[in-house]
């Protein structure tokens, strides 16, 4: 996995050469393909070459292309690469029923933990310490829907009591603006790993073509909320693009050590597979701790 992360807003044009990835406009600059983890694309006027293309998707890194709002509509994924689609397909089709609801219930309550521990970070404590509780009470498969419960306490704490994550407002832009890219990437590892992304654990809309995406994304919302509040992003400008484009160079805690977000994602999705080669609950999610830019040594 790569770890430089490009952020293209102005106009160039994106080639290949054999020393890489050549970016050109008004300056010049050249990356090795296999140093890069992903391509962010915001403006409509770059111009990609097919032959950089290919060598990107060979290469497994993500690139997400803007509409004109400058929101992620697209992400390049590498296909046919996973030497086993056959037997991960069948893994994904016969695995037992409760064991899919053991593993939504392990999803919902990192995700609800993660929201209180966001809630923590900012300070209120009273808020916090209800989602913990609830935290410790999901039941298998979320058949009480605390899910829901939590997320009409969380987003009132977390951004006030008009806050509705309905509207059409800067903060939920710059939220989906981030959750886009953390799914992106989701996507992008689970097309890496041979699975079909359509095949949720909870998740299940014939009209979604990543319903398992939606599935993992969940314990990592908490992660872009923090970067929303911390930052007060209310507007989705450019700098608060940047701010949330550099959630791929964010420090995660999972599996009793610090990651940078791309690699947890991975640790992830590998014990989701373990879970279904062994037949039992062994997903590792992410721990919600400040925001922190990973440093590489």
């Amino acid at each position: 996995m790569g770890y430089i992360n490009i952020f293209v807003s102005s106009y160039c044009k994106l080639s290949l050469d054999s020393s890489g990835l050549i970016l050109s406009g008004e300056k010049e600059a050249r990356f090795a393909i296999e140093d890069i983890n992903c391509v962010m694309i915001d403006n409509l006027q770059c111009s990609v070459s097919i032959s950089l293309l290919s060598r990107l998707a060979k290469e497994g890194v993500a690139v997400f292309v803007c509409d004109q709002k400058h929101i992620p509509t697209a992400i390049l994924m590498p296909y046919g690469q996973y030497f086993a689609h056959l037997r991960v397909f069948r893994l994904q089709t016969q695995v037992k029923k409760p064991l899919v609801k053991q593993m939504w219930q392990s999803i919902v309550s990192r995700k609800i933990a993660n929201q209180a521990e966001c809630l923590r970070l900012e300070g209120k404590s009273v808020g916090a310490d209800k989602l913990f509780a609830l935290s410790q009470t999901v039941l298998s498969d979320d058949t009480s829907n605390l899910e829901a419960t939590a997320a009409r306490i969380y987003f009132k704490e977390l951004f006030g009591k008009d806050f509705d994550r309905r509207s059409d407002n800067g903060i939920n832009a710059c939220l989906n603006y981030g959750y886009a890219i953390v799914r992106g990437l989701i996507a992008r590892t689970l097309a890496a790993r041979g699975f079909s992304a359509f095949l949720g654990i909870h998740h299940a809309s014939e009209l979604n073509a990543f319903n398992l995406a939606d599935d993992f994304i969940e314990p990592y919302r908490a992660i872009v909320d923090r970067t929303v509040s911390k930052f007060s992003l209310s507007t989705l400008d450019s700098d608060a693009k940047k701010l949330l484009f550099n959630l791929n160079n964010t420090d995660v805690s999972i599996d009793n050590a610090n990651q940078v977000l791309p690699r947890s994602i991975e640790i992830c999705i590998d014990s989701y597979m373990t879970s279904l080669e062994q037949g039992v609950n062994k997903l590792k999610l992410p721990i919600m701790q400040e925001i922190k830019s990973h440093e590489y040594l």
